[in-house]
């Protein structure tokens, strides 16, 4: 049987590297993505410490950079010819960067910005990877 493959934003650090660890412990082939690549590397290393048999790989995602998903989408296509799992872990420094702004501009425009952020950063992953990726049947989405 083959084993699942998750992608998970946001991976180096804090909740999303956790999601890794976990994911890769039951046997899941994981894409460990950051913006960092060094920290990302340094991440998939530590999970690989942490459990021999773990099958993580990295890959550099900048939603900042609107060529970035599309190489993500290719490495996934290429590495694997699918994408089971997709978790998106909102980038906290973005949305303190929104917050910071809450002085400036009320809260109604950090609020819709925030949206706008979010569902922009949604949108435009899972259209670069579903649009370019073989989506199973079982695929899964978690997100906000």
């Amino acid at each position: 049987m083959l084993s699942r493959i998750a992608l998970v934003t946001g991976g180096n650090k804090g909740i999303g590297l956790e999601t890794c660890r976990h994911l890769a412990t039951k046997g899941l082939r994981v894409v460990l993505t950051a913006r960092n690549t060094a920290r990302g590397l340094e991440a998939v290393e530590a999970i690989r410490t942490s459990s021999a048999a773990a099958e993580v790989f990295f890959h550099q995602l900048d939603f900042t950079d609107p060529s970035s998903a599309a190489r993500l989408a290719d490495f996934i296509r290429g590495q694997f010819g699918r994408l089971d799992i997709l978790v998106w872990i909102p980038n906290p420094f973005q949305l303190a960067l929104l917050v910071r702004e809450f002085g400036r501009v009320g809260i109604d425009s950090v609020e819709r910005s925030l949206e706008l952020h979010v569902l922009f950063a949604i949108c435009k992953l899972n259209l670069v990877l579903f649009t370019y990726i073989k989506v199973s049947k079982k695929t899964k989405y978690i997100g906000p």
